[in-house]
């Protein structure tokens, strides 16, 4: 899951559980080499305190309770975001420390698992499943960034069932909270709603990258719209020709619809994300959903306002 917590559904008890699950990582720190971080860094951790934004769904668990599960799910999240770099082979995720890094983290995490829920607990099954989506994800991904399948068959339904996959680990926060609380009356609607949140992420995190996975021939549904299946993976021969292509492709991008086309799926899966939860009050979810709407919608007006303006000069 994309997410980073912005200030506004941070509240202040919220922020005081960070800081607890930052002191104990700091604590778990002095067992591992200084060149192994356990910790992102301030503002990188997109698991900040995410099992708080679903509590109220569990009445019977307390901030305390929920505590040790967090400092789980921040070292499991972080140690994807890493492993996800270094599928990427994004520069400064590339050498062996961050490798050791993903396996701390995950050691970490899993002592902490183990301490609250037991072998036979129904967390472990629900949360392998998940891993699993995750690694049947990126291998969907590879195949299509190697050539083994053609972006003929990158349809929307791939790109919704990748988009799911790669966030399926973020279920695992409903699935502890669950076990946790001895209650799974609420674990569908609310793994169906981060699955609509995370089909609405990607749209957005397709279209603002879309230049540097064409470049290496990373899969987004954007792409398979508007370039041609020779040019999904092919590689430039010049800055020049990039620049060329860049511009041709923009143009499809933001003046034939492509753009607003994605936005809508984000506006219409957010939408799908809030309605599933309606009856759930005063969830913290409520919130990041509410942000993320009105920066999904804010972003297609300026889009819209931008390309309208532009096509109005071409005329005169």
């Amino acid at each position: 899951m994309r997410l980073n917590l912005a200030q506004s559904v941070v509240t202040p008890e919220i922020q005081q559980e960070i800081e607890i699950t930052t002191g104990s990582i700091d604590r778990l720190q002095t067992k591992w080499p200084s060149g192994l971080s356990l910790d992102l860094g301030k503002g990188k951790t997109y698991y900040d305190a995410l099992p708080y934004l679903f509590i109220s769904a569990f009445p019977s668990l307390t901030y305390a309770d929920v505590r040790p599960f967090n400092i789980a799910v921040r070292l499991f999240a972080s140690s994807i975001f890493i492993y996800d770099k270094l599928m990427d082979r994004q520069n400064g995720f590339d050498s062996i420390s961050n490798g050791l890094r993903v396996q701390a983290m995950q050691l970490e995490s899993y002592r902490q698992l183990h301490r609250l829920f037991g072998a036979e607990s129904m967390f472990w099954e629900r949360f392998q499943g998940y891993v699993t989506e995750y690694a049947q994800a990126c291998l969907q991904e590879q195949a299509f960034q190697s050539g083994q399948r053609s972006w003929s068959e990158y349809t929307e339904a791939v790109a919704f069932e990748l988009a799911i996959g790669k966030s399926a680990i973020a279920k695992g926060t409903i699935a502890g909270l669950a076990a946790l609380a001895g209650s799974e009356g609420w674990l569908e609607p609310l793994n169906y709603s981060i699955d609509c949140y995370n089909i609405a992420a990607q749209m957005v995190d397709d279209l603002r990258d879309w230049k540097e996975d064409l470049q290496i021939g990373f899969p987004s549904l954007i792409i398979s719209r508007v370039a041609s299946p020779s040019e999904h993976r092919s590689l430039v021969a010049s800055p020049e020709e990039l620049e060329d292509r860049i511009g041709k492709l923009s143009r499809q991008i933001y003046y034939q619809g492509n753009a607003l086309y994605v936005l809508n799926i984000a506006l219409q899966s957010l939408d799908r994300a809030t309605d599933a939860i309606s009856s759930i009050p005063e969830l913290g979810w409520h919130s990041e959903l509410q942000r993320f709407r009105h920066y999904c919608q804010s972003l297609s007006d300026d889009i819209h306002k931008i390309i309208t303006a532009n096509l109005q000069r071409a005329r005169q």
